[in-house]
């Protein structure tokens, strides 16, 4: 949420792809990783990684990332202009502090309602793999685990705690 806040602040316009990227006009500008340690239940430290693409232009995208480049985007090639890397860091680590105040503040339950008002998810159809199976149907939110839930064809539903999702319609 707090990535998102930061680059609608730019002046532009994103939304969360579960379960861990910003995208523009349907394309990839941030992607976002955690990982957690925790002892008997309690959660010792998070690490959080994100990357976001900031300045790079048309040309570099199609350089560096090949075939994927029209999946991808920046906010330098969204705004038409460079973007001061120090000030929007500043920004996003406001931001951040922010959301983390909130949820002790108020628990995990203000993550989820942001959550699910940012989610360019709600009610499209998805395909979603893993290494072993994949599913199609229509992405309903996530749950209060963060887990993707999915209306399948047939009217049933699964959970899904990884996966890589596209976008069928």
């Amino acid at each position: 949420m707090a990535l998102v806040d930061t680059i609608c602040q730019e002046g532009v316009q994103c939304g969360l792809k579960w379960p861990n990227d910003v995208l523009i006009h349907g394309r990839k500008v941030a992607g976002i990783l955690a990982e957690m340690e925790s002892y008997h239940n309690v959660v010792q430290f998070v690490v959080v990684g994100i990357g976001i693409n900031v300045n790079m232009t048309p040309a570099e995208l199609d350089r560096d990332l090949g075939p994927i480049a029209s999946t991808a985007t920046s906010l330098r090639a969204t705004l038409g202009h460079e973007v001061g890397r120090e000030v929007f860091l500043a920004s996003l680590l406001e931001s951040l502090e922010g959301w983390y105040e909130r949820f002790c503040n108020q628990g995990s339950a203000i993550l989820l309602e942001a959550w699910e008002a940012r989610s360019l998810m709600q009610g499209r159809r998805i395909i979603a793999r893993t290494p072993e199976v994949t599913w199609e149907g229509i992405a309903v939110g996530i749950n209060p685990a963060g887990y993707l839930m999915l209306r399948r064809p047939d009217g049933s539903f699964i959970t899904l705690t990884s996966a890589e999702v596209r976008f069928l319609d």
